[in-house]
């Protein structure tokens, strides 16, 4: 067995092993944007047998540390060493969201990471959310990612000094004209943290979506990204404040014009009660998994892919 870095020659097996895990097609190993964007921005490797891919693996920078975007391996080599030796061939890790396969924990553990709150896969109608007040602005890439660094724990720079490249106002405006941000992609990161790398993310879920940012008058509170849809799907929320949280995801939600919305909450999350009462529904959920340094904000909607 051999470890190697993804090329294009790996990707109809690394889609073979996607569907054998019985993963969508969509943010995953079935997508080769996806597979992309990890590539291109982090760490994606492969086991190899004999020109045969027996599973893969991506990591991540982000703001909040190193992702474990992806670990799978085909069920026909499972307890084989196959995970481990993909693990250790990532740079170090410093979080991901575990599936309750049966190995998947003890494997993430003996990597350092200790298992926190359930991430939740909800969906549910958005017609009995409540509305609020806040504005959603649409923004481009880069402002997103520059928001989401300040917005971020590690951040330090303040958002509100991103004015630039605003796209309208409201969700549904046209292309309009900005001013220049004052916050250039990634300030305020700390070492070993995503700058500019993080609008290539943002740019993978405006491929069929829109980036935003959610204001409290002027004052940012929130940014994100979400695509329109049956259902729609918020794909991610950066909101650090547990004061703003619960309103700015309400706005973040009605502002994707779709009837039925799909996302990923932490179980600590302050808008959960809200959301499980308006019918919202748990289909699914993953256990955040982070080391000992790092403390990840029950206050976001996540990417389990991308964070």
């Amino acid at each position: 067995m051999e470890i190697r870095a993804v090329d294009s020659g790996h990707l109809s097996g690394i889609r073979a092993i996607t569907h054998a895990t019985g993963q969508s097609d969509e943010d995953s190993g079935a997508d080769p944007a996806y597979v992309e964007v990890i590539r291109a921005q982090g760490h994606a490797k492969v086991a190899v047998s004999g020109g045969t891919v027996l599973g893969w693996a991506g990591a991540l920078p982000t703001p909040l540390g190193t992702l474990l975007t992806d670990l799978f391996v085909d069920p026909a080599v499972h307890a084989r060493g196959v995970g481990a030796a993909l693990l250790r061939a990532l740079p170090p890790l410093e979080f991901t969201f575990s599936s309750k396969h049966p190995s998947a924990l003890p494997l993430y553990a003996r990597a350092g990471m200790v298992p926190s709150w359930p991430l939740l896969y909800l969906s549910g109608p958005v017609s009995r959310l409540p509305r609020g007040v806040l504005r959603v602005d649409r923004v481009d890439a880069t402002t997103a990612a520059s928001t989401e660094a300040a917005l971020s724990p590690v951040g330090g720079a303040d958002p509100n000094a991103v004015s630039g490249a605003v796209v309208g106002r409201g969700a549904g405006a046209g292309m309009g004209s900005g001013v220049a941000a004052d916050l250039g992609a990634g300030a305020g990161l700390g070492p070993g943290r995503d700058g500019g790398g993080r609008a290539a993310v943002y740019r993978h879920w405006m491929r069929a979506g829109r980036a935003f940012v959610v204001r409290d008058g002027e004052r940012v509170t929130a940014v994100g990204a979400g695509r329109p849809g049956v259902p729609g799907v918020l794909a991610h929320l950066t909101c650090s404040d547990p004061r703003s949280a619960a309103g700015a995801l309400y706005a973040a939600v009605a502002a994707l014009d779709s009837d039925h919305v799909a996302l990923c909450l932490p179980g600590p999350h302050p808008a959960l009660r809200t959301l499980l009462a308006a019918g919202f529904r748990v289909d699914d959920f993953d256990l955040s998994m982070q080391a000992p340094t790092i403390e990840l904000p029950p206050t976001w909607s996540y990417a389990p892919g991308l964070a």
